[in-house]
């Protein structure tokens, strides 16, 4: 176990790697604030977390069957 941790420490050790990782964690927040927001609000509007859950996994399945067309026309 040891000898695999010490690849992540050199890793890590990289000038770089901390600020970038960090800010890679920063940037990927808002999709999963998104739907937390998305699911308290609709809850708070139909007072059901069913349809609420329901709606927020609509919404998602929407956007996961749209990734592939979307990275399309990014590249």
């Amino acid at each position: 176990m040891r000898r695999f941790l010490t690849h992540y420490e050199a890793f890590f050790r990289h000038p770089d790697v901390p600020r970038l990782l960090a800010m890679a964690l920063v940037m990927r927040m808002p999709v999963g604030m998104m739907s937390l927001a998305m699911l308290m609000h609709l809850r708070e509007l139909s007072g059901s977390f069913a349809f609420a859950g329901g709606m927020v996994g609509t919404y998602l399945v929407a956007m996961a069957a749209s990734a592939p067309v979307q990275g399309r026309v990014i590249d």
